[in-house]
């Protein structure tokens, strides 16, 4: 866990310095959820920006994707009271909002700037999930 209360580093396998030679066999997956689609939006659009402006300031084409992924929806319902009207209820629903960002052709300074989290200033109700996978 980082400094930041919801952003985790994880690796989807064990990898090292020593075995990542080439950042073009890999690519970095974040993973952005939350219930706010107005801190989501944000969110995504603070990190495609961050990726274009490493872009322009380094030689390197990094590229990013980003992907909605489809709502879940989680509904409930509670009984008003427990001994009376026993059909009459409240129905609640929490909507689970997903974003996913691929990021090809980094290198080890993008990694550093995305793991530093001043520069990426995201707020807290969004939790954030970085994860370095072998290319499909």
């Amino acid at each position: 866990m980082s400094a930041v209360s919801g952003v985790d580093f994880v690796d989807s396998k064990d990898h090292s310095k020593q075995n990542i030679k080439k950042s073009s066999n890999y690519f970095l997956k974040i993973i952005l959820r939350s219930f706010d689609s107005r801190s989501l939006d944000k969110a995504v659009k603070k990190i495609t920006d961050m990726v274009d402006k490493h872009t322009s300031i380094t030689s390197n084409n990094v590229k990013a994707i980003a992907i909605p992924m489809p709502n879940r929806r989680v509904r409930f319902t509670t009984k008003r009271s427990p001994h009376v009207d026993s059909k009459a209820g409240d129905a609640f629903q929490i909507i689970k909002k997903k974003y996913v960002i691929f990021v090809y052709k980094y290198n080890q300074q993008f990694l550093q700037s995305i793991r530093d989290s001043s520069k990426i200033n995201i707020s807290t109700d969004v939790h954030i999930e970085f994860k370095l996978e072998d290319k499909i």
